[in-house]
Formats: structure tokens, C-alpha cells, sequence
């Protein structure tokens, strides 16, 4: 039983993200988070950096920059939609492409998480480039449910107009919304001289008519939240990312605190602000309070007078310092 408990306390250590690997993740953090400032400016740039710090190969891997550029949600979308559709980049934008899984998935499904992860050019010839990219893997990964790949690419362009037709602000100010019996006139006979499925039709028409595809790095407020949080997700599931625990140690504890204590001084600071003005505040008064003095304990036990010195400087702004005792703990 013990030989067990020890070879289980051996796998979980084998495990623990040594310190030295945490640094090195951080350097590799900043090192993408560079090469992203780059890519926002002039894409192959960017590429180009992520060469040249050796993460990716050279000569270039269009799988690993097709990977770059899905796995991170920062990158320029509208700088990104220019790249893949480049006809210098062809390679690039297959790679990109077949990095999506659309089986099981409608047309108009798999264009909402295709079009949420980069911008299309305005240009209808680089429209059509991406689409016919698009439209092959989709036949390819549903087993040629349609008659062939210019059916897929006619019903995804189809799904791009409605979605223009039933949310453009300009257009409908001048324009009465498609209706479901245009929707399939306009597809007769695209499916290699037959029809698409009906039913199908009218449940992409209804799908696309009720919400609108949109992309969600470019919108505000809860949208681009849970469009991150899905981001956050996605990359946990990520086999590079798993089997991997931090130390129950505290050997990263003032390196954690080093990149939180500013942000929560500002909430604490802010919390602190607004509930002296509000009738009822005291009670959140005490709590900020008590977050202040844990964070002036931590900064002491580290010597960052720089904390400390910011927490003092605080409370002699809001004049607080005369009727309260901050309580240190050296």
C-alpha cells in the first residue's frame, strides 16, 4: 500500500511545474505576446519574429502559424482576414482552413465559428477565395452530403447575403428583409442542378433571421466576454496545457503577487471610494479595509516598498488616514 502512495506521490511531483519552467513559460508568453503586437501591425512580420524566436520552423510550417493564429484571441481580426486571404499565403490559409472540424455541422453553423475568427475582405475576389477554401472542407468533412463543393460554396455565400439582408443597418433602412420563400428561390437548382433540402433551408433561414453572425472580438460587453471565456476554455483543453500542476509550495507566490497587487489596489481603491459616498457603505468600507492591510502585509513580508509605499499614499489622498489605524504586520 505504502509502494503505491509513493509511486503516486511520484507521478503528482513529476507533474509540478518546476519554477524554472514557469519562467520559461512566461518568456514564451512574452515572446507571442511580441510577435502579436507584429502580426496587428504587418502580419508576415509577425510571422516572421515567431521565426526568428524559434517558435515555429524555418522554413515556415503553415500548420504552426494556422495554430498561431487560431489559439490566439488577440491577434487583429480585420489583419488576419487580409493574410489568409492573400494569394501569396494560399498555403497558409488551407493549413488554417482544415484547422476547423465542421462535421455534424449545417452550413450556416460552421460559417458562425469560421467568420467568428477573423474579418472578410471587402473585396468579392478574396470573398470567394476563402469561401471555396471553406466550402471544400465542408463537403470533405460531411461526407459529400451535397452534390458536390460548389453547392457548399453557393449556400455559404447564400448564408453571408441573408446575414447582410436581415442585420445591415443600411440596407434594410432601404430594403425589405428577404423573406423564407426568396431564400429558397434564389437556391433552386444549386445543388448540381437540384435542389437543396428544404426543411434544412428554412431552418437556416430562421437560425440566421434570430441571431445575427457577428464577431464576437469586435463587439462589446457580454458578447466578446464569452467569446474570451470561450478562448480561455478551448486553450485549457489543450493537450500542451494539461498535466500540469502548480507547486502547493510558495515558491510563485511573489511572483503572483507581483502581477495582481495593482489591480486590486485600483478594486479595493475604487470599492473604497464609492462606498463612502453611499448611505449603508460601511460594511464594505471594513472589507476593503481588511483586503488593504492583507495586501500591505504581503508587500512587507517581500520588502516591495513600492506596494506599501502606493497603500499609504491612498489614504493620505482621502484624507482617511486621521480617524483610522492601518494595522502592518511586519
Amino acid at each position: 500500500m505504502s509502494n503505491n502512495g509513493n509511486n503516486n506521490n511520484n507521478n503528482i511531483m513529476s507533474d509540478i511545474t518546476s519554477h524554472e519552467q514557469l519562467m520559461a513559460l512566461k518568456y514564451k508568453k512574452k515572446l507571442i505576446t511580441t510577435a502579436t503586437e507584429q502580426f496587428n501591425t504587418k502580419p508576415s512580420k509577425g510571422v516572421a519574429y515567431l521565426q526568428e524566436m524559434g517558435l515555429i520552423k524555418t522554413p515556415m510550417d503553415p500548420v504552426e502559424v494556422a495554430q498561431f493564429m487560431r489559439t490566439n484571441p488577440h491577434l487583429d481580426k480585420k489583419q488576419l482576414g487580409e493574410y489568409i486571404s492573400s494569394r501569396k499565403n494560399l498555403v497558409i490559409l488551407e493549413a488554417f482552413v482544415q484547422s476547423f472540424d465542421f462535421a455534424g455541422l449545417r452550413v450556416d453553423e460552421s460559417l458562425r465559428m469560421f467568420l467568428e475568427t477573423f474579418r472578410l475582405p471587402g473585396e468579392a475576389p478574396l470573398i470567394t477565395l476563402i469561401l471555396e477554401h471553406y466550402a471544400d472542407h465542408w463537403q470533405k468533412s460531411n461526407g459529400d452530403q451535397f452534390a458536390n463543393s460548389d453547392a457548399a460554396f453557393t449556400l455559404a455565400y447564400a448564408v453571408i447575403m441573408l446575414n447582410v439582408d436581415q442585420h445591415n443597418k443600411n440596407h434594410t433602412k432601404t430594403n425589405d428583409p428577404m423573406t423564407l420563400d426568396q431564400f429558397r428561390r434564389n437556391l433552386r437548382g444549386t445543388n448540381g442542378g437540384a435542389d437543396h433540402d428544404q426543411d434544412m433551408l428554412e431552418e437556416i433561414y430562421h437560425a440566421i433571421r434570430s441571431e445575427e453572425i457577428v464577431m464576437p472580438a469586435e463587439q462589446t460587453g457580454l458578447v466578446k466576454e464569452n467569446y474570451l471565456w470561450k478562448c480561455v476554455l478551448k486553450r485549457g483543453l489543450d493537450e500542451v496545457n494539461q498535466g500540469q500542476l502548480l507547486s502547493p509550495s510558495v515558491m510563485f507566490d511573489h511572483d503572483l503577487f507581483t502581477i495582481i497587487w495593482g489591480p486590486a489596489v485600483a478594486a479595493l481603491s475604487y470599492v473604497f471610494d464609492m462606498s463612502r459616498i453611499n448611505v449603508g457603505g460601511m460594511e464594505m468600507i471594513e472589507r476593503a479595509l481588511d483586503g488593504f492591510q492583507w495586501c500591505a502585509a504581503i508587500a512587507a513580508h517581500y520588502r516591495m516598498s513600492d506596494v506599501f509605499d502606493n497603500i499609504v499614499s491612498f489614504f493620505v489622498f482621502t484624507t482617511f488616514l486621521k480617524t483610522h489605524n492601518l494595522f502592518i504586520f511586519f
